[in-house]
């Protein structure tokens, strides 16, 4: 019986530890081009993922979750908006954090661009950049802020925009 509860515990524990990786899946839209969603199935990196697309199949958009656990896109979001908005982030940090909150909304557009000026995103653009293709917007929802932690941690779904070199605006 020991042995047997020993197996179950570890099962659940392997099933928790692996549910927060996150695997790439790539899905096919009705307007042909493919979406690439950050997700529990699928490919093992955002690398692979698009490189299994056909060249000439474009990429519409990249889907993820921005998570509290990728620590140095966390770092690079908050020493962003310290350096170029510290007041804003000053009082949306000081508020409740809430993605209602007056102060975190008015974050909003900062936000966006301490995302777009990420090292992930010149990452994923290099990585697209074979296709002739960029991220070219960064959209997201349910943006807020926790503070309970030592250091606060941004949270939101972002979607990136990919456009093809053809496409680029100007």
């Amino acid at each position: 019986m020991k042995i047997f509860i020993a197996i179950i515990l570890t099962m659940v524990s392997s099933q928790v530890l692996y549910a927060y990786e996150v695997k790439w899946q790539v899905s096919r839209p009705n307007n042909g081009a493919v979406d690439i969603l950050g997700g529990g199935q699928g490919q093992d990196s955002l690398k692979e993922a698009i490189t299994s697309v056909a060249k000439d199949v474009r990429i519409n958009q990249i889907r993820l979750f921005l998570s509290s656990e990728n620590d140095l896109m966390q770092t690079e979001i908050h020493a962003y908006l310290a350096q170029h908005y510290p007041e804003q982030l000053k009082a949306a940090l000081a508020s409740a954090g809430n993605m209602h909150n007056p102060k975190v909304v008015a974050l909003r557009n900062a936000f966006r661009e301490s995302v777009f000026a990420s090292k992930y995103i010149a990452e994923i653009n290099a990585q697209l950049k074979a296709r002739c293709e960029q991220v070219t917007e960064v959209s997201f929802e349910k943006f807020h802020i926790k503070t309970k932690q030592a250091a606060p941690k941004y949270s939101a779904m972002l979607w990136l925009t990919v456009a093809t070199c053809s496409d680029e605006p100007g």
